[in-house]
């Protein structure tokens, strides 16, 4: 019913984030229109965390992307999007174990997944599938990964515990466990992933063409700009927003800041592009240097124009 009146709302709307809607179609975006539309927890879970899963996990690593209960449906975009992005070996679980082909009660979602991941079909409980694993993912509950989990995970592994408000495991607990990076949904620890990170910019590219879907490629494109910028020198105005002298891309700076104006204008070209390239923009944009250049001049307008209200309130 929703989708259907999210339909009912083009062409007089441009574009609609959906978010927290479980129906199965918001899932799949399969909305059979031509306004663009993306789910929160798809923008920010899968181009938020698969970037940097990729480029750290080398060799085809045993890499285990777990949804462990509650919202399934933010880890199963996850992981579509990490398998698209080249990770080989994944597991998922849920309440009940390890999710695999042919496992009794498995929603129709849970069968999808169970097709395309867990090619061994590991059996057992979420302490006895991890171990070994490189990587942890989860959106589930507070306390769902314990200290002793991650001591069985492989060297240094990669903790992606983005329960809010409370994480699956606190950053302190999951380094003296051994971790090497943590990552939560929160500003304050290092590592914060939000969906603000990635929606402004596919939202302004998909918009700037004319997009008829957002699809994966344009996805895929946003993660790859952002975890490029991540490397990048970062600006004092970014470092004294966050009351620190210096950040580095390393242990505790694998992804940019939510407040660095440089992601709307990093991302949006490299979307408005994959668009492009993919067929779904209907406006072309010939020079994506000029617009990059362009986008810098309207957000630096923009900040001119807030930031005497927001010197009002100091």
């Amino acid at each position: 019913m929703r989708m259907r009146r999210r339909n009912n709302l083009e062409p007089r709307m441009n574009a609609c984030e959906s978010v927290w809607i479980h129906e199965p179609e918001a899932l799949r975006g399969n909305w059979r229109s031509l306004m663009p539309g993306c789910r929160e927890l798809r923008v920010e879970v899968g181009c938020g965390k698969g970037k940097f899963t990729v480029e750290t996990a080398a060799a085809e690593p045993d890499v285990l992307l777990i949804a462990i209960e509650r919202v399934p449906d933010a880890l199963v975009l996850a992981m579509e999007s990490a398998i698209r992005m080249g990770l080989k070996n994944v597991v998922m679980t849920d309440r009940a174990g390890a999710i695999y082909e042919g496992r009794a009660g498995l929603n129709p979602i849970k069968e999808e997944m169970a097709r395309i991941t867990n090619r061994s079909r590991e059996k057992g409980t979420l302490a006895e599938v991890i171990r070994g694993a490189d990587v942890f993912i989860g959106v589930s509950a507070p306390g769902a990964l314990t200290a002793d989990m991650i001591r069985t995970m492989a060297k240094d592994p990669i903790i992606f515990a983005c329960a809010n408000p409370t994480p699956e495991i606190f950053p302190d607990e999951a380094t003296a466990a051994g971790a090497a990076v943590v990552s939560t949904g929160r500003s304050d620890f290092p590592n914060q992933v939000n969906n603000v990170l990635c929606f402004p910019g596919i939202f302004r590219g998909a918009l700037d063409v004319r997009a008829s879907d957002i699809n994966d490629e344009m996805k895929i494109a946003a993660a790859e700009a952002l975890a490029a910028l991540a490397k990048e020198p970062v600006p004092a105005e970014v470092c004294s927003a966050y009351n620190v002298d210096s950040l580095e891309y390393g242990f505790d700076y694998i992804i940019p800041k939510p407040l660095d104006p440089r992601i709307l204008t990093c991302i949006t070209p490299a979307v408005a592009k994959a668009a492009m390239d993919t067929g779904v923009a209907r406006k072309r944009i010939e020079d994506l240097d000029g617009y990059a250049r362009e986008l810098e001049r309207r957000v630096k307008a923009s900040h001119d124009r807030i930031r005497p209200f927001v010197a009002s309130y100091e």
